[in-house]
Parts: structure tokens; C-alpha cells; sequence
């Protein structure tokens, strides 16, 4: 647990199902402002390769499993810039990484959810590109039944924390306030 902006911030995952050795978890990360990250780790021999990508809540919610197979329906792009590569210590020769997942229909019951990284750079406009010297890419096939549950539970647990924000702002908001001027119109 790590305190941040005076809340306590939780890595708890808010799902994790295991297919073979490959592992995809749920995290909590920018959960208030409409977003989790979808992290496939998987075991080879003694490493653990892992990537993780932030997806916006309402690019999964919505999700329509009766496409044709081979279709994609959902897809999201994380970047971290070289800049914050720097900042954070990842890497130092201006260069930062762009991840890429993908949720796409094998057949009537099963999907596959992929996360490809790559490197990436400023061209001379400033624009973040993949420069394609490096790609690792994770992946994982789930049921159709499994990724509802998944798309349920966070649905549920980004409720209850809008929820939660609304009480916190409305306390905040009227703490202080001895009388309150109500005025009701019937």
C-alpha cells in the first residue's frame, strides 16, 4: 500500500485468471478517472515476462462477442514517453515504449487479448513513433464467459469508487456549513 494525494492506493488486482502459464490481471490503476490496467504476465523457465496496458473502462464495458471471428473489438494504446522513461529510470538514450493491446473473437466462445510493445521515439515534429527495434509481445485466450466477469467486476468496483467520489465530494463541500438554505418549490 502507498499513500498518494492523502488516499490510500491499493495494487490489489481486481481480477486474475490463469490460462497455462500466462496470467492476466486486473489493476486498479487510474480506476477513478475511467481506466484499469490489464496486465499478461506469463512464467518462461526461471523469468517472468509481463506487459501492461491501461485501458479506458468504457473501450471494454461495451464489448460485442457476435462479430465474425478474427474481428477485433477492442483495442488500446499506452505510451510512455521517453521523457518519463528518463524521469523513472527506465531507460536514458530518448527512447520510451508504446504498448498496444487488442481483444479479438477466435470463435463463439473464446477470445484472445493481446499486448505488443515496441519502442518508440519523437520524430521531428514531436510526434510519438514506433521505431520497431524491439517488440515483445504477451497474449492470452479467455472464454467469452470469463471476460464478462472480468468487464462485470470492474464495472462494479469503478461504481462503488464514483460513488465513493461523489460522497467525499459532497462532504467536502458542505463541511463547515452550519446552516444550509433549502427552498422547496411544490
Amino acid at each position: 500500500m502507498e499513500k498518494s494525494r492523502n488516499r490510500i492506493k491499493s495494487n490489489k488486482p481486481l481480477y486474475v485468471c490463469q490460462r497455462g502459464n500466462t496470467t492476466i490481471s486486473v489493476l486498479p490503476t487510474g480506476l477513478r478517472y475511467g481506466a484499469v490496467a490489464i496486465r499478461l504476465q506469463r512464467k518462461e523457465e526461471e523469468q517472468i515476462k509481463k506487459l501492461q496496458c491501461k485501458v479506458k473502462i468504457s473501450r471494454i464495458s461495451t464489448l460485442d462477442y457476435s462479430v465474425p471471428a478474427g474481428t477485433v473489438i477492442a483495442e488500446a494504446v499506452d505510451i510512455i514517453p521517453p521523457e518519463t522513461c528518463a524521469e523513472i529510470g527506465y531507460r536514458d538514450d530518448n527512447k520510451g515504449y508504446a504498448r498496444a493491446l487488442s481483444v479479438t473473437v477466435l470463435d463463439d466462445e473464446n477470445v484472445q487479448i493481446t499486448i505488443i510493445c515496441t519502442l518508440c521515439s519523437r520524430d521531428d515534429q514531436g510526434h510519438i513513433c514506433s521505431i520497431e527495434q524491439y517488440r515483445h509481445i504477451e497474449q492470452i485466450t479467455l472464454t467469452v464467459a470469463d471476460v464478462k466477469e472480468m468487464v462485470k467486476i470492474i464495472q462494479l468496483v469503478h461504481d462503488a469508487e464514483l460513488t465513493n467520489a461523489e460522497k467525499s465530494k459532497n462532504k467536502k463541500q458542505y463541511r463547515g456549513s452550519k446552516e444550509v438554505d433549502v427552498t422547496y418549490e411544490g
